[in-house]
């Protein structure tokens, strides 16, 4: 059977028992790599919730079973949830960058790395390395400058990249979604959704649908994702200190969980099940087997890292090769009193 006349086979609105049937032969045509029915959730969050509630806002059945005045009132409550959402999520990501990041960032802004970062390196270049003259003024400001910064090095890179691991999923979801949306048939008779067992089944949409969730649903997503992956790495490249920069890894984490957080708390608990229980169901090609065991985990591995390194080597080079060289004099010039670290071979590590 051709893959259009299979997905016109699946997606024809069909009888409750038709239904059930189909439901119970995609289960046994389905497998990790090989096409079928796939089901893809809206997502239990504001996203999902306004993405629910619009769906069902043009389903015939639905507006037969409840009332337009109903699923109208259920649409403006998740839409205004989804409002509330994005107001927080751009406001917190807003009032992060123009406050905490700034105040993070100045102190670096207006000094000259390359010349401090010069001195340290001739000092440690040095047979044996000599300590910095503090009478000289940038050498006073270098040594300064290396006594206030304590993170230990690489540990921005670290983070960064569980940054990026964890945000990853965020932005590729909405192309998923975008996707998904815009590969389902166009709607016949007004038949949008099935719900079968409790379990709600988006199977068709019309044109008005598929432009509302990718400009209001997932294109706002998305650009919070981008906005989250560089204010949060940019947030942990200055931080001057192992503590606060596993802190405010934990603090960006939060701001991912605002769109869970409004919905499971505003949301009512009926509705929050409905949606949770709520998936698109398309048709998928086959997918080749090494793309599902590692393919994909290789390129996303390397995209990964290739944002990793131009964060830290290339956006802020300067930043990262002052560090690089503190580290170095700070191994062999301990501040007075300073027990932190740990000393190995000859080698000393310092926070």
């Amino acid at each position: 059977m051709s893959r259009r006349s299979h997905v016109a086979r699946v997606f024809t609105p069909l009888s409750d028992s038709e239904y059930d049937l189909e439901q119970d032969g995609s289960t046994e045509m389905d497998s990790d790599d090989g096409g079928g029915e796939k089901e893809v959730p809206v997502g239990a969050d504001a996203y999902g919730g306004v993405v629910f509630a619009a769906v069902r806002l043009f389903d015939a059945d639905s507006l037969k079973q409840k009332g337009q005045c109903q699923l109208a009132t259920n649409f403006v409550i998740s839409f205004f949830m989804h409002g509330i959402n994005l107001f927080f999520q751009f406001g917190l990501l807003f009032l992060i960058f123009a406050f905490a990041i700034e105040n993070s960032e100045d102190p670096w802004e207006h000094a000259d790395l390359t010349a401090e970062g010069a001195v340290l390196d001739a000092a440690m270049a040095a047979v044996p390395p000599q300590p910095l003259d503090a009478t000289i003024a940038l050498n006073a400001l270098a040594v300064n400058r290396c006594r206030k910064d304590h993170t230990v090095r690489f540990a921005q890179s670290f983070l960064i990249f569980l940054w990026a691991v964890r945000v990853t999923p965020e932005v590729m979801g909405c192309f998923w979604t975008t996707k998904t949306c815009w590969s389902l048939p166009d709607t016949k008779m007004g038949k949008l959704i099935k719900e079968t067992d409790g379990k709600f089944f988006i199977f068709s949409l019309n044109l008005r649908l598929r432009i509302f969730i990718s400009l209001f649903v997932n294109l706002p997503k998305f650009l919070i994702g981008v906005l989250l992956a560089f204010v949060g790495a940019k947030f942990l490249m200055f931080a001057n200190s192992l503590a606060p920069l596993v802190m405010k890894a934990v603090a960006m984490q939060f701001v991912l969980t605002i769109d869970e957080l409004i919905f499971n708390g505003l949301a009512s608990a009926a509705y929050a099940k409905q949606v949770s229980d709520c998936c698109f169901l398309i048709y998928q090609d086959t997918i080749p087997v090494n793309w599902n065991l590692w393919g994909t985990t290789v390129l996303k591995f390397f995209v990964i890292v290739a944002w990793t390194l131009a964060i830290t080597r290339v956006m802020y080079a300067d930043v990262q090769s002052f560090r690089d060289s503190c580290s170095f004099y700070e191994g062999a010039f301990p501040a007075p009193g300073n027990h932190t670290g740990l000393s190995f071979l000859g080698m000393r590590f310092i926070e």
